[in-house]
């Protein structure tokens, strides 16, 4: 047994832990915990040409009263505006990562102002014998809020006496108190849709069209808020065909306007819708620019400077030898007197030389045989 108890005491532990936890973040995220009004914060993160930019790691956070940072919100950048609700306060917004490729920007205060909507903030449930029936009661007496419509299928229903925090509508809201969206839709303006044309709204003439009562009206529209914010199929019933009708309905709300939804103080209630539209406060929008990572480009070295090319001397003109007179010889006294030959032998006279040649070689040869022919008759 003791045993038994001590696994007991552990897992009621861990669930507390948890449940701990979870408020946590839903406090973080919504920021009502206090009761104040909250402000819808919208966040762009764009590169210098304004192109959207995924990736980059952000976080909201704030300094509380002994200068402590406290994290208000974080989350990726997906390449959409993410939004967030805050009270009254100074906030900063601080990249811890920034996209590959890219600088990390620096951090951007920035102020949220109370909304000037003096809609109470605090409320009690009342409940009724139905939905057209039910109230939120201001705890000022101030405001009556019906009817209200279940925001969480599964959750408990709320009980009389029960407290609610209003917030005013968004999709970051939205999505944060849903539990099972229905994918692949638009959460926030879906479930607007349905509301502006539901009861009591009926912009669309559905009511009319299907002949319902006002509390068969009010029915369809609840399971058409349930199609959307918990997955919950149109199954066959008497006035199915009007819930059918609301999910697929096409007349939508006024540019700008929204309804607020009231969150339960106690986390296993549902959380509840109002139907009465209004003005939505105007966001404070904070656009963060990335500059895109320089490359620092090597510096080239120096060339070296190519010597200037020596300019090329002018070929001087060739000089004009003037041709050098020989020596003059003294003349030689001379009894005979000499010719001088020319140097340069023409072809001619080569020629009569070798004629002359020839002569001479035949008479030497004629007398050589001579002179043998007389010695012989000598003998």
């Amino acid at each position: 047994m003791r045993t038994i108890r001590n696994r007991t005491r552990i897992l009621s532990a861990l669930v507390a832990v948890a449940a701990i936890m979870l408020m946590g973040v839903f406090s973080s995220a919504l920021a009502h915990a206090d009761g104040n009004p909250t402000v819808p914060v919208q966040v762009s993160k764009v590169d210098a040409d304004g192109a959207a930019l995924k990736g980059a790691q952000l976080r909201i956070s704030h300094k509380d009263a002994n200068g402590a940072t406290v994290t208000d919100d974080e989350w990726t950048s997906d390449g959409t505006v993410h939004t967030t609700n805050l009270t009254a306060g100074d906030y900063t917004l601080t990249e811890t990562t920034a996209p590959e490729g890219y600088d990390k920007a620096a951090d951007q205060p920035f102020t949220v102002k109370a909304p000037e909507d003096t809609t109470p903030t605090d409320y009690t449930f009342q409940a009724g014998g139905a939905l057209t029936s039910s109230a939120l009661v201001s705890k000022d007496a101030s405001k009556t809020v019906t009817p209200v419509y279940c925001f969480n299928l599964r959750k408990s229903s709320p009980t009389g006496g029960l407290d609610y925090t209003r917030i005013e509508g968004s999709a970051d809201a939205f999505s944060q108190l849903a539990e099972r969206a229905r994918p692949g839709t638009d959460l926030y303006q879906d479930v607007l849709r349905v509301l502006y044309n539901g009861y009591p709204n009926n912009n669309a003439g559905i009511q009319q069209q299907y002949n319902l009562t006002d509390r068969e009206f009010a029915d369809a529209t609840q399971y058409a808020i349930w199609y959307y914010t918990d997955s919950r199929p149109v199954v066959p019933h008497p006035y199915s065909a009007a819930v059918q009708a609301l999910v697929d309905s096409t007349a939508d709300i006024p540019s700008g306007q929204t309804l607020d939804i009231y969150k339960a103080s106690n986390d296993r209630y549902q959380n509840l819708l109002a139907t009465q539209f209004h003005q939505a406060t105007p966001p404070v929008s904070l656009t963060m620019v990335n500059q895109k990572t320089q490359t620092p480009t090597p510096t080239p070295s120096q060339p070296t400077t190519p010597t200037t090319p020596t300019t090329p001397t002018t070929p001087t003109t060739p000089e004009q030898n003037t041709p050098v007179k020989p020596l003059e010889k003294t003349p030689q006294k001379s009894t005979k007197a000499t010719t001088t030959q020319p140097q340069t032998k023409s072809l001619s006279n080569t020629g009569s030389n070798v004629t002359i040649l020839a002569i001479v070689a035949v008479i030497a040869l004629v007398a050589g045989g001579a002179l043998v022919l007389v010695r012989r008759r000598m003998n």
